[in-house]
């Protein structure tokens, strides 16, 4: 059976990774002779044919407008009705097995908004179709109230989030539907175009007892008439619901019961912040503590201060990871967050099945392109890509932050601005994280977490392969530098103190019960003269770098995690610091509980003091009494984090003096810094507001250990012949340590 590659069959049903969530589908058929496409490697979405005898006749219409089906017709609705409210459809698509939920089947088969297609309907996308099911999956199968969702532009979302809600208004009986736009005049055309237009164009059967007013649509009969001969009301046929659409105001629908939510352009709100605005619907949707219908949140997102700002902190509170691996029954907001990279299904870039030309086209692919127009073989990833090169070149560097969020990668690119407050040369990280995003760089970058081999003794520690892990690594020592250390007053020590360190930004709490920050840690190899020297003269030699070589400086280790039990991440950090045998520099403000765990185990030679980081030539007793470093109260940043920052400026640059021969381009060798979240927390940082950027507070403390340990502010005192020590420390082709003279 053919699946796409994110895609694997489990307990007789597809599992389909979409975003940061496992969607599943309902059991796969039996016999897949009878699912629409079987054995043709060709096979599209058809839509249901409408047979003839579904026509209605006259005979067939009572004097009160009801009308009589025949059996054949009676049996045809039958089925559309279980299609269209329970089973969905299977089919095809290019020889791959695939599923649409009940709203995608009623929409590409029945809906007619006003949208510019050949013939009225909607089409099928392979995106919309995954945005569809995670959303279907959080409606049936999970416990939040609906999702938030970051999109690109010209996706027709609104389109489908008001199907939705007429669906989720005609499943049954008094359901009601609010739908909130950000001003009275979109209120107007959405109504008229999205769900006037289309439910006039339905079906007679599929056509609900209603009257239709201004912006809403009452599921209910229309007024009778009082004559002499009838003075009572019949029994009413209408399912009693309502769908309403307002323009937005800071109560919303407070003190309403809803069934459907739906909530146009979050991420461009001003006069109302979304976070408070739906913290007062929150209620509406809910019964008894439990669900009573579905949310949904499709948006783009404008600068920080036109809304955006506001949005990405209600987006974060969707984050599944919220849920703390089961700790809390829902994400914090009781919303699912979903973001699709802007190049799957870009317009001009689907092809005639319907799914996403992403990469290099494939040849049928490519013959699509040409007859609709194409006269350029490339794939929507690169063409983007392209797109924002041409803005970086140019030096448009406010387009080009447009761009990023019109048409974004991550979510950092939908929430990117024009970020006065980062101290870092955003227009390198940009371009670096353009060159970091590619496959050769990617698959050097290894995931997974450390482990004890000895469970009990706890000195030697292992590496476990694992795509989920929470730690990622680009380097690997030689095997006599791994799990060494040393012993000072019985107290365990590192050895490799001149190779690199660890920088680590701690919880803000020592318990993960409470609100607070994530844990990060940055690995640091410092620059390398003599093994630089060497590989440049091996490189003049032969053409080639040493068997081995990478370079230096580089970041070389990532990990930004939270857990519900804090103690595993401060073993992570302990186990990486013994693996590498390198010291970590730690921000103090919140590192009693790290110093604790370190000292308790043995460990507290591997943990920096205040003296050892500032690198004083006099040191006071109080430095040597003090773990790590502080650094300061949140405000136009202290010392410590303006100097770190600095630092590592000088690292993405690449030309600093002490580098005398061997300055680089990181961007050309993103290998150096290849960690894309890292990137993306970089461009994010605010240094008059470090709380969030976990991983890049991290960076910064390691930088400024770096930068003083090493004395970088004095390139001349790098010797360019290594000691005997150093020769027996490090063979040849790998890491040697500086020493000075």
């Amino acid at each position: 059976m053919k699946l796409a590659e994110n895609q694997k069959i489990e307990r007789n049903s597809i599992r389909e990774d979409i975003w940061n969530m496992s969607c599943k589908t309902p059991p796969i058929p039996e016999d897949l002779t009878l699912i629409p496409g079987y054995g043709n490697p060709k096979s599209k979405f058809t839509r249901t044919l409408i047979p003839d005898y579904m026509n209605i006749e006259k005979s067939q219409i009572h004097a009160d407008g009801s009308i009589r089906y025949t059996p054949l017709q009676q049996q045809f609705i039958r089925e559309e009705v279980k299609k269209i409210f329970h089973a969905g459809q299977w089919m095809y698509i290019r020889g791959v097995l695939t599923w649409i939920n009940p709203w995608m089947y009623f929409g590409l088969n029945y809906w007619k908004p006003a949208v510019e297609t050949n013939d009225g309907f909607l089409e099928y996308r392979e995106r919309q179709r995954k945005i569809l099911h995670f959303c279907w999956n959080i409606y049936q199968h999970h416990k939040e109230l609906g999702v938030v969702y970051l999109k690109g532009r010209q996706e027709g979302l609104s389109t489908w989030g008001h199907l939705i809600m007429f669906w989720l208004a005609i499943r049954a009986e008094k359901q009601n539907i609010g739908l909130s736009s950000s001003d009275q005049k979109l209120a107007d055309e959405n109504f008229d175009e999205l769900i006037a237009k289309p439910v006039n164009a339905l079906p007679l059967w599929l056509i609900p007892v209603h009257r239709m007013n201004k912006n809403e649509l009452l599921l209910v009969e229309p007024p009778e008439r009082q004559s002499k001969t009838k003075k009572t009301a019949s029994v009413s046929k209408s399912l009693g619901g309502s769908i309403r659409l307002r323009a937005l105001t800071k109560r919303g629908w407070d003190g309403k019961r809803l069934n459907g939510l739906f909530a146009d352009e979050g991420g461009k709100w001003v006069q109302v912040q979304i976070t408070k605005w739906w913290a007062k619907q929150v209620r509406a949707l809910m019964v008894n503590g439990k669900k009573r219908g579905f949310a949904f949140f499709p948006t783009t997102t404008e600068e920080g201060d036109q809304g955006g700002a506001e949005f990405q902190k209600f987006y974060e509170q969707a984050n599944l990871e919220t849920r703390q691996n089961g700790k809390y029954p829902t994400t914090t907001n009781k919303l699912v967050s979903l973001f699709l990279p802007a190049y799957m299904g870009l317009p001009g870039w689907t092809d005639a099945y319907g799914n996403d030309i992403i990469d290099h086209p494939d040849d049928e692919q490519w013959e699509w392109m040409q007859d609709t127009g194409h006269d350029e073989r490339i794939g929507a990833k690169d063409k983007l890509m392209r797109d924002r090169q041409q803005l970086l070149e140019a030096g448009l560097d406010d387009l080009y932050a447009e761009e990023m969020r019109q048409n974004p990668f991550t979510p950092s690119d939908a929430f990117n601005s024009l970020n006065e407050h980062c101290p870092f040369d955003v227009t390198i990280l940009q371009a670096l994280k353009r060159t970091a995003d590619v496959k050769e760089v990617q698959d050097r970058i290894r995931r997974g977490y450390f482990y004890w081999m000895d469970v009990k003794e706890r000195t030697i520690v292992g590496w476990k392969e694992d795509i989920k892990g929470p730690i990622e690594r680009t380097w690997e020592p030689q095997p006599n530098l791994i799990n060494r250390t040393t012993s000072k007053r019985g107290i365990k020590a590192p050895t490799n103190v001149k190779l690199g360190a660890f920088g680590v930004d701690p919880y803000l709490k020592a318990s993960t019960k409470k609100k607070g920050s994530k844990m990060a840690i940055t690995g640091k190899l410092y620059y390398n003269k003599y093994y630089e020297d060497q590989n440049k003269r091996e490189r003049d030699a032969t053409g080639r770098n040493l068997p081995g070589y990478f370079p230096t400086p580089a970041i070389f280790f990532s990990f930004t995690h939270r857990s519900a039990d804090s103690n595993y991440d401060m073993e992570q950090l302990l186990m990486a610091a013994v693996y590498y045998s390198m010291p970590i520099v730690i921000e103090n403000n919140a590192s009693i509980s790290v110093e604790n765990f370190f000292n308790t185990r043995g460990y507290g030679g591997f943990l920096l003091r205040e003296a050892e980081v500032l690198n004083e030539p006099s040191p006071t007793q109080s430095q040597w009494d003090v773990t790590g470093i502080h650094t300061g109260a949140e405000g136009a940043g202290s010392d410590v984090v303006r100097r770190g920052a600095t630092y590592m400026n000088d690292f993405l640059r690449g030309d600093s003096l002490y580098l005398g021969d061997h300055t680089y381009s990181i961007i050309e060798e993103p290998i150096r810094y290849p960690f894309l979240s890292s990137i993306n927390d970089n461009m994010q940082f605010d240094i008059t507001d470090r709380t969030k950027s976990d991983a890049t507070m991290s960076s910064i403390m390691v930088h400024f250990y770096e930068y003083n340990v090493n004395d970088y502010s004095n390139p001349f005192l790098f010797s360019t012949t290594p000691t005997s020590d150093v020769k027996r420390l490090f063979p040849k082709g790998t890491f040697l340590r500086r020493v000075r003279v």
